[in-house]
């Protein structure tokens, strides 16, 4: 009985804590179409005499011409950014995703639940090899695991691994 309320405190806890970053990203996208639609995005006169009109040049150059510093749109994002931890947890999530074997596994695991040894068959590695992976997924929470016997199961840790990942697959074939 104790073990259940445990266990429904760290789900609870779990749910609080995923739907908070769900409304952080959620306020990002919109806060991100709000500058989108914001026409003006520096202080300047319509004549841009203060920054001399150089925002659009088309050189193709990654560089301003001049500096001009659009005080109004600075403040508005960095008033709007994630604190500074969240994007470094954010950072490392999308390096576990920066490793072909473990997106394999990833995609192994929309399918069904596996054991160890059928993921190190799927992707033609040693089951050290993928048990390593799985350590790094597990760790980041991406994928968890159930012993059944001498053999281990594993499957995604929630549905927000998968949305991530057909994001991704989304924005590559656009």
């Amino acid at each position: 009985m104790k073990k259940n309320k445990d266990e429904e405190k760290k789900k609870n806890k779990k749910l609080k804590k995923e739907k908070k970053i769900m409304e952080q990203v959620e306020n990002i996208i919109k806060q991100r179409q709000e500058i989108a639609e914001n026409d003006s995005h520096c202080n300047c006169d319509d004549s841009h005499s203060n920054c001399q009109g150089n925002q659009d040049d088309s050189s193709g150059d990654e560089m301003c011409l001049v500096k001009h510093i659009h005080n109004g749109s600075v403040e508005l994002v960095k008033d709007r950014m994630p604190q500074e931890e969240m994007l470094v947890n954010l950072a490392d999530l999308f390096k576990v995703f920066g490793d072909s074997t473990r997106t394999k596994i990833i995609s192994a695991l929309f399918v069904q639940e596996l054991c160890v040894c059928d993921i190190a068959e799927i992707v033609n590695m040693s089951i050290s090899a993928v048990s390593h992976q799985l350590r790094i997924l597990r760790n980041t929470k991406i994928v968890k695991n159930r012993k059944v016997g001498k053999e281990v199961f594993y499957t995604l840790d929630d549905n927000h691994i998968y949305q991530i990942f057909q994001m991704g697959l989304a924005h590559l074939t656009e």
